[in-house]
């Protein structure tokens, strides 16, 4: 309908309303022209009326009266229907606006419909086709799911027949050494029996020579063939060090139960259990014997140093201001002093009566062990550099680049010798009297176990040995730099600590799992 009907149907409703009231003001006309028209007969004939004229003039007076009264409502009637149609005529024009307004939003919503009817239409299609890609893709993945179970088992069988050959060439390895090592025990007898035969004095000075020569190894090196014993060290968690004391009738724990167990071997049973010693808040990462009194110290993750009392079973000082945990303890020889490293890029020399540090060294980055001997100081880093330190400058003496991140040192009996683990699978050793690495221990299955693995040289010089991630010992010789043996006895658990008896050549090594093996 458009704005002309509009008004016309508005303007004839009007007309039909206002048709009502046009008799009444016909009416009203007619009686007001004949009123006026008797009132001027009157005039005219002198003012002389009868009765009858004056009755019928009072009733046109009444009759006027009425139409007025009818006039007057029909003229608000009438103003109120003007009024009304005002109302009606704005409501109109508003409802036209709307009616606009209304057809211009119809027709962008009709647009936009069709536009998104295009767009479903095509997400149809889009769908139609993902449709088909995941299926082709559930028929490929189910394709690779049994391709992959069947390519897993296949690793299972090769894997198993890996571990088969690696224990059958650890068991031929291990054969293979033992008689080597009783060919060369039988030769070192005949060697000595022939050294004790009478002869001149000339041919036992040769003899003498040619046994030192061929007896390089010690005679307390021997290798372990199977684990005698295995007890439990930690009733809480990892073993962190072990350490025996110089007669080889104790040996000390320390690790995460925040303890030290004092143990003592058995001539045909487990160790026994002979004390414990709190020791921390955390837990314990290094232990030092001294070597000339029954001191022990005890490098911990509180930040703190422990000195303790062997006989007496007592703590005696604490060694405080290192920011982060300590990782290293140490007594130096021949002095009252001890060295601590830390997490917080610091060595610490502190005086060991009055438990003042009384030089603090900054290698700029954290120390992982410590190795003291007459020589110095020598300090592991994980920025993979040992470096050496004569205790009086405040700058190391030399330095020595390693391929990885090393986790732990170990000196030689005579402190020629210094041995380090390193994160890139080998052991590397070092001559300090040449301050260079000389020999590199390493084989196909040995995996450094963590960041802390330990490792150590035998009492008399011969063999170094270091834990596996895979629980196993490795055992080389040290001047050959040959993989003598492979212990196997923690159960795939990595090992972390290895320490060597100094008198009788048994191991002690111990796991994360808490548990301990004594090799002999």
């Amino acid at each position: 309908m458009s704005y002309r009907d509009e008004i016309l149907k508005s303007l004839k409703e009007r007309d039909r309303f206002i048709q009502q009231f046009a008799r009444i003001v016909e009416s009203y006309a007619s009686l007001s022209d004949s009123l006026n028209y008797v009132l001027s007969r009157q005039r005219i004939d002198g003012g002389t009326t009868t009765t009858e004229s004056s009755k019928d003039t009072e009733e046109l007076r009444k009759e006027l009266s009425e139409v007025y009264k009818r006039k007057a409502a029909n003229d608000e009637l009438l103003i109120e229907a003007q009024k009304k149609v005002r109302e009606l005529e704005k409501r109109l024009t508003e409802v036209v606006e709307d009616k606009g307004s209304l057809e211009h939003e119809v027709k962008e919503l009709k647009e936009e419909i069709k536009k998104k009817v295009a767009e479903l239409e095509e997400y149809k299609r889009v769908n139609a086709l993902l449709n088909d890609e995941l299926l082709a893709t559930h028929i490929q993945v189910k394709s690779l799911n049994t391709k992959f179970v069947n390519a897993d088992q296949e690793r299972v069988v090769l894997l198993n027949k890996i571990k088969e050959l690696k224990e059958k060439e650890i068991e031929y390895m291990n054969e293979f050494n033992d008689k080597e090592h009783q060919i060369r025990l039988q030769r070192l007898r005949s060697e000595i029996d022939e050294a004790t035969k009478p002869s001149s004095q000339s041919s036992s000075r040769r003899n003498s020579r040619k046994y030192s020569e061929t007896s390089s190894i010690s005679a307390f090196d021997s290798i372990p063939t199977k684990c005698e014993f295995k007890f439990e060290c930690d009733s809480n968690g990892e073993v962190n060090d072990i350490i025996w004391n110089r007669s080889g009738r104790l040996f000390y724990t320390g690790g995460s139960d925040k303890l030290i167990r004092i143990y003592e071997p058995q001539p045909n049973a487990p160790p026994v259990l002979k004390a414990k010693m709190p020791c921390s808040t955390k837990a314990i990462n290094r232990l030092d014997l001294h070597p000339d009194s029954p001191l022990l110290l005890a490098a911990c993750s509180d930040n703190t140093a422990y000195l303790f009392d062997t006989d007496g079973k007592k703590k005696l000082f604490s060694f405080t201001g290192h920011s982060d945990k300590v990782l290293a303890a140490k007594f130096l020889p021949q002095s009252n002093r001890i060295v601590t490293g830390s997490s917080d890029r610091t060595l610490r020399l502190w005086d060991q009566t009055s438990r003042v540090c009384v030089r603090t060294l900054m290698p700029a980055s954290m120390c992982s062990d410590i190795a003291t001997c007459n020589r110095g100081i020598a300090s592991s880093h994980y920025d993979k550099w040992i470096r050496l330190w004569d205790g009086r400058s405040e700058t190391p003496y030399h330095q020595i680049k390693m391929d990885g991140r090393i986790t732990s040192l170990n000196l030689s009996t005579d402190g020629q010798l210094l041995l380090a683990c390193c994160r890139d699978e080998t052991l590397s050793l070092i001559d300090l009297r040449q301050n260079e690495v000389f020999h590199i221990y390493s084989a196909d299955q040995f995996r450094t176990s963590y960041e802390y693995c330990k490792c150590a040289i035998s009492p008399g010089g011969g063999y170094v040995s270091a834990g596996s991630w895979d629980g196993q010992l490795f055992i080389w010789n040290l001047h050959s730099t040959k993989l003598e043996k492979i212990l196997n006895g923690h159960d795939n658990n990595p090992l972390y600590a290895v320490a060597w008896n100094p008198n009788d050549g048994s191991i002690l090594s111990a796991d994360k799992k808490r548990t301990a093996c004594m090799w002999m």
